[in-house]
């Protein structure tokens, strides 16, 4: 497993999507507990990319095995 770190952000796209922005790549998020779902919100995730398809485009699904808030 990677560690990720960067910011959580909303895509009101196809009935909306959460996504990680982290050094210039976005990853669409599985498995985000509702917690977490803030727009703008610092974290660090540890998980895998995994294949899949998803109408969003917008980069590939980070699977999430441990997340937490850092500070700015």
């Amino acid at each position: 497993m990677q560690r990720y770190r960067g910011v959580i952000r909303y895509i009101n796209l196809e009935g909306g999507a959460w996504m990680l922005e982290c050094e210039g790549q976005r990853y669409a998020l599985s498995g985000l507990s509702p917690q977490y779902q803030q727009d703008g919100l610092r974290v660090e995730i540890e998980g895998e990319v995994v294949p899949s398809f998803s109408f969003l485009m917008a980069g590939p699904t980070l699977k999430i095995a441990n997340i937490t808030t850092v500070a700015e």
